[in-house]
């Protein structure tokens, strides 16, 4: 009888081990767990400024033949254009 309650004992403590893991992971499975997905960064969308008679006009593609009055441009270069 004595034997059948240690083996009882032994199984519900080994049970609870089980249980405690799932239910606080400990340290070292926190530190390496993702808790929030990555961040994923897009590409900001191209932009071309270009200085007028007021204030600086800005454009998501780049005008042709504007080249003098660019300002800025973030982005692909602007296509030159020989005269």
């Amino acid at each position: 009888m004595k034997a059948l309650l240690i083996a009882a004992v032994v199984v519900a403590v080994a049970g609870c081990s089980d249980m405690r893991n799932a239910i606080h992971p400990g340290e070292t499975r926190m530190l390496t767990r993702d808790f929030l997905p990555p961040e994923v960064e897009h590409a900001p969308a191209p932009l071309y400024c270009y200085r007028t008679l007021a204030a600086q006009e800005c454009h998501s593609v780049a005008l042709d033949g504007q080249q003098n009055r660019m300002v800025g441009h973030y982005g692909a270069a602007p296509r030159t254009t020989s005269h």
